[in-house]
């Protein structure tokens, strides 16, 4: 059944209802802040020349479809950090692939059996295979830490006791807390994730032949950017538009610095003031979607905005999206680093400093308690002094990336400062 937009009703508070049979990838709805939480915007969905916020998800109660979209006007007070296109040809696509994944699921499911393999998948690769074969590799990491941590948890101890705290309790000691880290970001992501023993090798191995993490070729060559020019869409000053503050909209392969900031530029003549810039879609997929308003001819631009790219000046704009690449990639070790860092990760790359803060935090946590089940009974010493500090200093980075959702350093990140020069 096809999906049905309308206006919302005045007292309901948004702007446009969706009514689908389907549930939308991705889409999340606001999330209320409170006295210890700021307000969390919801997915920004983009129809018909406008952006919307998606306010809530509601079930669709007297009409035949399962699903009601509430949207309202995007607010300027909120950060776009991902925008879903939407119209009625992409949610036909958008049903049909899902039907086809669930039929490639059904007939995959036995692959959810194979749990104690196949949940150790390298993280990435896992999630690539459930994404384009429908695999249930995330189910199978289910089973898969369930099944380590049983394991580790009653052969560890009884293996220390009779053998002492030699290699293999160590290894199960290991095993325990890699689980414990495994169901934290299993809880606070939508990947597959899996053991870290064959995933930092897999990503070693992909790093060192310039593939992607999720062993997919590596396509980000100037040579394959040079026929794939810029799109230009000039806004058309007609009664449905004229409340729309921007003139062109730029659509890019680039995060082209000319249309960053406010700074005035020059493209075709004429010369604009950059208003917003945001990303739609992910991965080699991804746009870079660019609001320009038209100003006085008169003003004095210092940069020129070039649509059609020569191989120098794509060779110039390549470093960045290698270092974006790079970025994300070891997003979670970014969280450890000083906060002003994190921040300037942020502003350059678009990293959600905050969430990443949270994660590399709890996964602290819970290091912090094995450790501590580790040293019970052992003399204070040097190894107390440093779980206590970190323990400390874990609770303060929690606190701070919930109550603020703002990003919080570690003592590890000067450790990694050297190393993660993106």
């Amino acid at each position: 059944m096809q999906d049905k937009v309308s206006i919302a009703p005045q007292a309901s508070g948004c702007d446009l209802h969706i009514h689908s049979m389907q549930e939308k990838p991705g889409w999340r709805p606001r999330m209320a802040g409170d006295q210890t939480r700021a307000p969390h915007p919801g997915s920004a969905i983009r129809y018909e020349d406008q952006v919307y916020e998606l306010m809530a998800i509601e079930p669709a109660e007297g009409t035949p479809y399962a699903y009601r979209y509430a949207l309202r006007k995007w607010e300027d007070r909120f950060v776009m950090r991902q925008v879903f296109p939407y119209s009625l040809e992409i949610a036909q696509e958008t049903g049909r692939r899902l039907q086809e994944q669930r039929r490639q699921h059904s007939q995959n499911a036995w692959v959810t059996w194979w749990f104690a393999l196949t949940g150790m998948v390298p993280t990435h690769l896992a999630t690539r295979w459930e994404r384009e074969w429908g695999l249930p590799l995330r189910r199978a990491a289910w089973f898969n830490i369930f099944f380590l941590a049983i394991v580790a948890m009653t052969v560890g101890p009884a293996w220390e006791k009779a053998h002492g705290m030699d290699v293999v309790a160590r290894f199960f000691l290991y095993l325990q807390i890699e689980q414990a880290a495994r169901f934290v970001w299993l809880m606070s992501s939508h990947a597959a994730v899996g053991s870290m023993l064959p995933t930092l090798p897999w990503l070693l191995w992909t790093m060192s032949l310039g593939l992607n993490a999720d062993g997919s070729p590596r396509r980000r060559q100037g040579k394959d950017f040079e026929a794939e020019k810029d799109e230009v869409r000039y806004l058309t000053r007609g009664e449905e538009n004229t409340t729309q503050p921007w003139d062109i909209e730029v659509r890019s392969i680039f995060r082209d610095p000319a249309l960053l900031g406010t700074a005035p530029v020059r493209f075709d003549g004429d010369v604009y003031q950059p208003l917003s810039g945001v990303q739609e879609g992910v991965g080699i997929n991804r746009r870079y979607v660019f609001r320009l308003k038209k100003l006085d001819p008169n003003t004095q631009a210092r940069r020129d905005y070039i649509r059609d790219r020569d191989g120098a000046q794509i060779a110039k704009l390549m470093p960045y999206e290698r270092a974006r690449d790079s970025a994300h990639i070891f997003a979670f070790l970014c969280g450890f680093l000083p906060a002003e860092r994190q921040v300037e990760l942020e502003r350059k790359y678009e990293i959600n400093a905050g969430l990443w803060t949270q994660r590399s935090a709890w996964v602290m946590a819970v290091s912090m308690v094995a450790q501590a089940w580790f040293l019970w009974g052992v003399h204070v010493g040097v190894g107390h002094a440093i779980l206590l500090y970190f323990t400390i200093e874990t609770a303060w980075r929690l606190y701070v990336s919930h109550s603020r959702g703002e990003p919080c350093g570690s003592a590890l990140g000067w450790l990694l400062m050297p190393v993660l020069r993106f």
